[in-house]
């Protein structure tokens, strides 16, 4: 389906194509056939005779094929993907894809609205990487059997807060089945906590009651997205834990006070499948805010581990 917005734009149609997330500004798109639309710049002498007006933003579908002339675009003959101020542009939405589909009476280059042109949870995939915590030095330290258990215990009396916080944001996201398995994974976590005798009174650090406020929002597709965000990750680090504990921390792999850690290895697949699924209705208004918000959830985890390490040194 391709939108419009802007001064008179009309609401421009095609059938069977999914949305694609680059919205383009200032530029016209001209049909020039089923499932094939030019874009081209605005001039300011010449008025294009069909697509969308100067000013308006147009949708383009994933499926669509994005067609200009050569001279209307010459930047991209040799580039994977254009970059025209902050804004990415795949070479395939750009390079020349019929010569009967010329733009319209321009020779500029394409300005693009500042939205990336992937996917919500791609970008939030993305934003994991960045944030990986299996490269914070205290899981390596953790993974190679370098922490004490002053350490081990410290942590755990810190990441409950996050493990509370995350049954919050599972209750916001309005999956009673789910929140009521977060909620029981307290009881797990407080298992692990004992067992490494970890103080559960104690006031958090600054990082983990920020890390916590992260990942608690109490707005559905906000939850969502913290949900995603951190559950996608959960099942490498739960594994890594679960290794580290049973091979230099005295852990039995069936231990009760191992099982958040197993559980967490599986489900959180499921868990974070489902949340995927629930945020393709989120609006594409939200969607930059969303994947934001699941950054900072995510770069809160990291800060955590920072203010652990800070706490124990």
């Amino acid at each position: 389906m391709i939108t419009a917005t802007g001064p008179a734009a009309p609401a421009l149609k095609a059938a069977s194509l999914e949305p694609f997330e680059t919205r383009v500004t200032c530029c016209w798109v001209q049909r020039s056939g089923p499932a094939r639309w030019a874009i081209t710049s605005p001039c300011p002498r010449t008025k294009p005779t069909s697509g969308l007006p100067v000013g308006a933003t147009a949708i383009i579908p994933s499926g669509a094929r994005a067609t200009s002339s050569a001279e209307a675009l010459p930047v991209t003959a040799n580039a994977t993907a254009v970059k025209t101020r902050n804004h990415l542009i795949p070479r395939d939405y750009l390079r020349s894809r019929s010569a009967s589909s010329r733009p319209l009476g321009s020779t500029g280059g394409v300005a693009f609205e500042r939205r990336s042109e992937m996917e919500l949870c791609t970008s939030i995939d993305q934003a994991r990487r960045r944030w990986d915590v299996l490269k914070h030095p205290f899981y390596q330290r953790w993974e190679r059997g370098e922490l004490t258990r002053d350490e081990l215990a410290f942590y755990a009396g810190e990441y409950r807060h996050a493990v509370v916080a995350l049954a919050q944001a599972a209750a916001a996201a309005g999956d009673r089945e789910h929140a009521r398995e977060e909620a029981e994974h307290v009881g797990l976590w407080n298992e692990f906590a004992a067992a490494v005798e970890a103080p559960l009174d104690r006031e958090p650090t600054p990082e983990t009651a920020k890390c916590a406020a992260a990942w608690s929002p109490d707005e559905r597709f906000r939850a969502l997205a913290v949900l995603y965000a951190v559950e996608s990750a959960q099942p490498a680090i739960s594994r890594t834990k679960l290794a580290g504990l049973v091979e230099h921390y005295g852990f039995e792999g069936d231990d009760l006070a191992a099982e958040y850690f197993r559980l967490h290895a599986e489900r959180d697949l499921e868990h974070a499948r489902a949340a995927r699924k629930a945020l393709a209705e989120a609006p594409p208004a939200r969607r930059a805010e969303l994947a934001a918000v699941a950054e900072r959830a995510l770069e809160a985890n990291w800060r955590l581990l920072d203010g652990v390490e800070r706490a124990t040194a």
